[in-house]
């Protein structure tokens, strides 16, 4: 399901915009769309943690201009895709300040959305499968690519993130079996512990009692645990050598 933004402040041209998207084949039951009248309001509900995996913005808005908008977005998302509405083509080179997907002139909607849509599609299904979008404290969300992550650990009431090549470790109040839900469309993640679910991918040593992770960490494999994680382990190390 994709989400959307649109931030457009003349709610006849929006809507215009909405039922475009709508009525597409690529996204038609397969997207929630926002209507945002006012810039303000988009960035307030980016604030409290709503992700967007496409946002179409008005360049010419009277609160604050879609570059302005797109560079306090990019603070809460760097990986959004964005669209830059126009009626002035000569505004289109500026979006590359805030690495603007693409832009479309008002006045050429009908013409150039099919080949906007096809372009939109394809990038955000590759965004989607290969990234995970950590929901961190205060409205913000970090986006790191699932490769990147070694292992999640539950430790008291909060769920860490351990990343490769980072001494930082991202941390989210949460419940394991809800990340663990999350992740059962990621193959590679295996859960060997109720508490610790890592990336099979980053397996570099393994033992009768645990796992040891390409950051030089040994983690315990669980009792409970035990059959399940070697048998997906295994699946995973069978599948790396085929590719």
């Amino acid at each position: 399901m994709y989400e959307i933004a649109i931030a457009e402040d003349v709610e006849e041209q929006a809507l215009l915009l909405k039922q475009k998207i709508e009525s597409d084949a690529g996204f038609q039951g397969e997207c929630r769309i926002r209507v945002y009248l006012h810039p303000a309001w988009l960035l307030g509900d980016m604030r409290d943690g709503r992700r967007f995996d496409i946002c179409f913005l008005d360049v010419s808005m009277p609160q604050m201009d879609g570059l302005q908008l797109a560079a306090k977005i990019r603070g809460y998302d760097s990986r959004v895709i964005l669209v830059f509405l126009t009626s002035h083509p000569e505004f289109a080179i500026s979006g590359y300040q805030v690495r603007a997907f693409d832009y479309i002139l008002k006045q050429d909607l009908d013409r150039r959305w099919p080949v906007v849509s096809a372009r939109l599609l394809e990038e955000a299904g590759r965004l989607e499968k290969d990234v995970y979008w950590i929901r961190m404290p205060h409205g913000r969300s970090e986006c790191v690519p699932l490769e990147d992550i070694l292992y999640i650990r539950k430790e008291g009431n909060n769920i860490t993130f351990h990343l490769n090549g980072r001494a930082d470790v991202p941390t989210v109040r949460g419940a394991m079996n809800s990340i663990c839900e999350e992740f059962t469309c990621y193959e590679q993640f295996v859960r060997i512990q109720r508490g610790i679910l890592i990336n099979a991918h980053r397996v570099v040593g393994t033992d009768a009692k645990g796992f040891v992770m390409s950051d030089g960490t040994y983690l315990n494999l669980g009792r409970d645990y035990m059959e399940h994680a070697r048998k997906e382990l295994l699946r995973q190390t069978r599948r790396v050598g085929k590719d």
